[in-house]
Protein backbone atom coordinates (compact mmCIF):
# COMPACT_ATOMS: atom_id res chain seq x y z
CA UNK A 1 0.00 0.00 0.00
CA UNK A 2 1.38 3.38 -0.95
CA UNK A 3 0.21 6.76 0.29
CA UNK A 4 1.07 10.37 -0.42
CA UNK A 5 2.26 12.37 2.59
CA UNK A 6 3.75 15.86 2.33
CA UNK A 7 4.74 15.47 -1.32
CA UNK A 8 6.68 12.28 -0.80
CA UNK A 9 5.81 8.75 -1.76
CA UNK A 10 5.85 6.38 1.20
CA UNK A 11 5.58 2.64 0.97
CA UNK A 12 4.05 1.78 4.33
CA UNK A 13 3.21 -1.91 4.55
CA UNK A 14 1.52 -4.54 2.54
CA UNK A 15 -1.83 -5.16 4.19
CA UNK A 16 -2.64 -8.79 3.72
CA UNK A 17 -6.20 -10.00 3.37
CA UNK A 18 -5.85 -12.28 6.40
CA UNK A 19 -5.12 -9.25 8.60
CA UNK A 20 -8.85 -8.93 9.24
CA UNK A 21 -9.32 -12.63 9.88
CA UNK A 22 -11.37 -13.89 12.77
CA UNK A 23 -8.45 -14.61 15.05
CA UNK A 24 -9.44 -15.05 18.66
CA UNK A 25 -9.19 -11.72 20.45
CA UNK A 26 -8.42 -11.79 24.15
CA UNK A 27 -10.99 -10.55 26.65
CA UNK A 28 -8.79 -7.62 27.67
CA UNK A 29 -8.14 -6.58 24.05
CA UNK A 30 -11.83 -6.70 23.17
CA UNK A 31 -12.99 -4.70 26.17
CA UNK A 32 -9.98 -2.39 26.06
CA UNK A 33 -10.87 -1.48 22.47
CA UNK A 34 -14.47 -0.92 23.54
CA UNK A 35 -13.41 1.38 26.38
CA UNK A 36 -10.96 3.28 24.19
CA UNK A 37 -13.46 3.60 21.35
CA UNK A 38 -16.20 4.93 23.61
CA UNK A 39 -13.83 7.45 25.15
CA UNK A 40 -12.51 8.70 21.79
CA UNK A 41 -16.02 8.96 20.32
CA UNK A 42 -17.14 11.00 23.33
CA UNK A 43 -14.10 13.31 23.19
CA UNK A 44 -14.63 13.90 19.45
CA UNK A 45 -18.34 14.56 19.91
CA UNK A 46 -19.47 11.65 17.75
CA UNK A 47 -22.78 11.12 19.58
CA UNK A 48 -23.98 8.43 17.15
CA UNK A 49 -21.03 6.15 17.98
CA UNK A 50 -21.55 5.74 21.73
CA UNK A 51 -24.17 5.44 24.44
CA UNK A 52 -23.84 6.31 28.12
CA UNK A 53 -25.36 4.30 30.95
CA UNK A 54 -28.19 6.75 31.59
CA UNK A 55 -29.03 7.44 27.93
CA UNK A 56 -32.34 5.66 27.29
CA UNK A 57 -33.04 7.40 23.97
CA UNK A 58 -30.80 4.96 22.05
CA UNK A 59 -31.53 1.30 21.35
CA UNK A 60 -29.29 -0.74 23.67
CA UNK A 61 -29.16 -3.70 21.26
CA UNK A 62 -27.01 -1.64 18.88
CA UNK A 63 -24.30 -1.02 21.49
CA UNK A 64 -21.69 -3.28 23.09
CA UNK A 65 -22.88 -3.53 26.67
CA UNK A 66 -20.81 -6.23 28.33
CA UNK A 67 -20.88 -7.30 31.96
CA UNK A 68 -17.34 -5.98 32.45
CA UNK A 69 -18.25 -2.50 31.21
CA UNK A 70 -21.45 -2.42 33.26
CA UNK A 71 -19.49 -3.47 36.36
CA UNK A 72 -17.01 -0.66 35.73
CA UNK A 73 -19.87 1.82 35.39
CA UNK A 74 -21.27 0.66 38.75
CA UNK A 75 -17.81 0.81 40.35
CA UNK A 76 -17.29 4.34 39.08
CA UNK A 77 -20.68 5.29 40.49
CA UNK A 78 -21.44 8.01 37.95
CA UNK A 79 -22.04 5.90 34.85
CA UNK A 80 -19.69 7.91 32.65
CA UNK A 81 -18.19 4.96 30.77
CA UNK A 82 -19.39 4.99 27.15
CA UNK A 83 -20.61 1.91 25.30
CA UNK A 84 -19.52 1.91 21.64
CA UNK A 85 -21.82 0.91 18.82
CA UNK A 86 -21.30 -2.74 17.78
CA UNK A 87 -20.26 -1.99 14.20
CA UNK A 88 -17.88 0.75 15.44
CA UNK A 89 -16.42 -1.75 17.92
CA UNK A 90 -15.85 -4.29 15.15
CA UNK A 91 -14.05 -1.59 13.16
CA UNK A 92 -11.97 -0.72 16.23
CA UNK A 93 -10.72 -4.30 16.44
CA UNK A 94 -9.75 -4.13 12.76
CA UNK A 95 -8.04 -0.77 13.33
CA UNK A 96 -6.09 -2.34 16.18
CA UNK A 97 -4.93 -5.10 13.81
CA UNK A 98 -3.71 -2.49 11.31
CA UNK A 99 -1.96 -0.58 14.12
CA UNK A 100 -0.20 -3.75 15.30
CA UNK A 101 0.76 -4.70 11.74
CA UNK A 102 2.25 -1.25 11.16
CA UNK A 103 4.42 -1.47 14.28
CA UNK A 104 5.22 -5.20 14.10
CA UNK A 105 8.42 -4.75 12.10
CA UNK A 106 9.87 -2.32 14.67
CA UNK A 107 10.30 -4.57 17.70
CA UNK A 108 14.06 -4.06 18.23
CA UNK A 109 14.30 -7.29 20.22
CA UNK A 110 11.35 -6.48 22.49
CA UNK A 111 7.98 -8.16 22.81
CA UNK A 112 6.20 -4.94 21.76
CA UNK A 113 7.31 -2.69 18.93
CA UNK A 114 6.82 0.95 18.03
CA UNK A 115 8.01 2.70 14.88
CA UNK A 116 10.56 5.43 15.51
CA UNK A 117 10.07 7.12 12.15
CA UNK A 118 8.81 10.71 11.96
CA UNK A 119 5.09 11.37 11.55
CA UNK A 120 4.08 7.90 12.72
CA UNK A 121 0.60 8.97 13.80
CA UNK A 122 -0.06 10.71 10.48
CA UNK A 123 1.10 7.65 8.56
CA UNK A 124 -1.16 5.29 10.49
CA UNK A 125 -4.10 7.69 10.12
CA UNK A 126 -3.52 7.80 6.35
CA UNK A 127 -3.42 4.00 6.32
CA UNK A 128 -6.68 3.77 8.30
CA UNK A 129 -8.44 6.30 6.05
CA UNK A 130 -8.21 3.90 3.14
CA UNK A 131 -10.27 1.23 4.93
CA UNK A 132 -12.26 3.32 7.41
CA UNK A 133 -13.12 6.48 5.50
CA UNK A 134 -16.57 6.68 7.10
CA UNK A 135 -15.00 8.04 10.31
CA UNK A 136 -13.80 11.63 10.46
CA UNK A 137 -10.13 12.55 10.57
CA UNK A 138 -10.23 13.87 14.14
CA UNK A 139 -11.58 10.60 15.48
CA UNK A 140 -8.94 8.56 13.64
CA UNK A 141 -6.18 10.93 14.74
CA UNK A 142 -7.22 10.86 18.41
CA UNK A 143 -7.57 7.09 18.33
CA UNK A 144 -4.14 6.51 16.78
CA UNK A 145 -2.45 9.16 18.94
CA UNK A 146 -3.88 7.74 22.16
CA UNK A 147 -3.02 4.19 21.10
CA UNK A 148 0.55 5.28 20.24
CA UNK A 149 0.97 6.92 23.64
CA UNK A 150 -0.23 3.73 25.34
CA UNK A 151 2.30 1.76 23.26
CA UNK A 152 5.14 4.16 24.20
CA UNK A 153 4.22 3.94 27.89
CA UNK A 154 4.26 0.14 27.67
CA UNK A 155 7.67 0.20 26.03
CA UNK A 156 9.04 2.51 28.72
CA UNK A 157 7.77 0.14 31.41
CA UNK A 158 9.32 -2.88 29.67
CA UNK A 159 12.66 -1.09 29.28
CA UNK A 160 12.70 0.18 32.87
CA UNK A 161 11.94 -3.31 34.20
CA UNK A 162 14.81 -4.84 32.24
CA UNK A 163 17.28 -2.03 32.91
CA UNK A 164 20.45 -3.13 34.66
CA UNK A 165 21.35 -0.92 37.58
CA UNK A 166 24.78 0.65 37.26
CA UNK A 167 27.41 0.60 40.00
CA UNK A 168 27.07 4.38 40.39
CA UNK A 169 23.31 4.03 40.77
CA UNK A 170 23.73 1.33 43.43
CA UNK A 171 26.23 3.52 45.31
CA UNK A 172 23.94 6.58 45.19
CA UNK A 173 20.98 4.51 46.38
CA UNK A 174 23.04 3.16 49.27
CA UNK A 175 24.17 6.70 50.20
CA UNK A 176 20.60 7.94 50.13
CA UNK A 177 19.42 5.10 52.37
CA UNK A 178 22.32 5.70 54.79
CA UNK A 179 21.54 9.42 55.04
CA UNK A 180 17.96 8.78 56.17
Amino acid sequence: MTIQLKNEQINIIEVSENLFSDEPVSFSEEHGCAYLGGYVAKVCGQEELFKTKNDDSKDSSLFMMSDWMQDKNVDLGVGGLCYPRKDYHADLLKMEAVFKAFHSSHKHGLSVGCSREPEVVARVVQLLKTDFGQYNDLLLFKLVHLRTMIRVRTLKRILSDSKIESVRSKRKTAELQASR
